[in-house]
């Protein structure tokens, strides 16, 4: 188990800036998932962490130990970091057994002590008994969990996972993902695992870091960050959002789909704001109407579009006399069809940024 903090970290390759004076601090123990689109540093980030790439400047330490500074390199092999990259990347021509084997120390392996610790892992991700065959004689889902065995197999001080599921069919992925979850939660294992899958981050972690044009733009744990995002960009990235202008006074906003309760932490806002609203807080009634209490019916509107996803629907409403559309997520299907007249109820507090702040 180890901390791992980074300061003022900054990498470059060629013109390109890809981190910009980026600052990390993940707990001890912890499930941190870096998530952000292609491009954003997520990957540069972990192979800096691992030794694999120095930043230009900028400093590194894991548990308190300075592992990368301007005037101090300590190389991956004696970082006690375990990597486990998106493909595995197994030695084809080295059985199971003695690809988990090559991370341990070459003491071990010469004399043949290793055979314990390899057992164990096996057993660890559950593949016992799979020792002698070879990569190629396993599924996808069965090379990842021995990359992770391989990986966790010199007891290292921290595990950095690097989009380790998003080659695996969905089914898979989700089943793999809880065990592998499960395994280094056990453990206790300081943890950091890159991807761009919103709903893969924010289902495994402890701390969710966005990262945005090479900084993290926000760090938080996975509820704070979807239920209170630090601007409509971090919204829309971590799930469907509408957002929409409007006017607050007095605790309210006017919107196009009438007076909202603003959120406790936005009820002194005033003036133009921009106001999320998330598409489960929306909800398809049959008339327009204004209920009690903390539910507000706005406008009526059009069906316009219907997604169907077996456990919920995503229904596209576009409102009478705009080019507004709002996603509304309802459960199972919805009964409805294209140019069906709907009104629209909104559950709940919304929040919202100053106009200016917001972009």
């Amino acid at each position: 188990m180890s901390t791992i903090t980074c300061r003022q970290i900054t990498k470059s390759f060629g013109d390109t800036r890809v981190l910009d004076d980026l600052d990390l601090d993940v707990p001890d123990g912890a499930v941190v998932t870096l998530l952000g689109e292609s491009g954003s540093g997520k990957t540069t980030l972990l192979r800096l962490i691992a030794g694999f790439e120095r930043p230009d400047t900028g400093t590194i330490a894991i548990d308190g130990e300075v592992v990368d500074a301007p005037q101090r390199f300590v190389p991956p092999e004696r970082r006690r970091v375990g990597f486990v990259a998106q493909e595995g990347n197994l030695f084809p021509h080295l059985t199971v057994a003695r690809n988990i084997a090559f991370g341990l120390p070459r003491a071990d392996r010469a004399s043949g002590r290793n055979s314990g610790r390899v057992d164990e892992m096996l057993q660890l991700v559950g593949l016992d008994g799979l020792g002698k065959r070879y990569p190629h004689e396993l599924s996808g889902g069965q090379q990842q969990r021995i990359a992770l065995a391989r990986a966790l197999a010199p007891r290292p001080r921290l595990v950095l996972l690097d989009e380790p599921f998003s080659s695996l069919d969905a089914g898979l992925r989700a089943s793999l993902r809880r065990d592998v979850m499960e395994i280094l939660r056990a453990r206790r294992a300081t943890t950091v695992f890159v991807t761009h899958d919103q709903s893969e981050a924010l289902s495994v972690a402890d701390l969710v870091g966005l990262i945005d044009h090479g900084r993290i733009r926000q760090f938080a744990a996975p509820d704070a960050l979807y239920d209170r995002p630090r601007d409509p960009a971090v919204a829309q990235f971590l799930g469907e959002a509408n957002i929409m202008p409007g006017a607050a006074a007095d605790g309210d906003v006017d919107t196009v789909l009438g007076r909202l309760h603003l959120s406790d932490e936005d009820r002194a806002q005033r003036g133009p704001v921009a106001v999320l609203v998330r598409p489960e807080q929306l909800r398809i009634v049959a008339e327009a109407a204004t209920d009690g209490g903390r539910t507000f019916v706005g406008t009526s509107g059009t069906v316009a579009h219907r997604e169907y996803y077996g456990h919920d629907s995503v229904v596209l409403v576009r409102l009478d006399g705009s080019d507004v559309t709002m996603r509304v997520r309802c459960p199972g299907a919805a009964r409805l069809a294209l140019g069906d007249r709907v009104a629209l109820a909104v559950d709940g507090d919304v929040i919202a940024w100053p106009a200016g702040e917001a972009g």
